[in-house]
């Protein structure tokens, strides 16, 4: 399942049998930006943020919103 946002971000869902819980991708003009894990409960959601993967006009993008 994966959701288009107009802003060029996507978020797919990813849990598959590696993950006990939820876990999304965040992708951005296709690029993966970040992974959200909710393996160790709600009250401990981790996020993994994916820089290297980030075009440097990422943030001047974001800034614009």
């Amino acid at each position: 399942m994966a959701i288009n946002l107009d802003s060029g971000f996507e978020i797919l869902y990813l849990s598959d049998l590696k993950y006990n819980e939820m876990t999304v991708e965040i992708q951005y003009k296709g690029q993966q930006v970040a992974q959200i894990n909710k393996d160790k409960g709600v009250d401990k959601i981790e996020i993994d943020i994916c820089s290297e993967y980030v075009t440097p006009d990422f943030c001047r993008n974001l800034n614009s919103y």
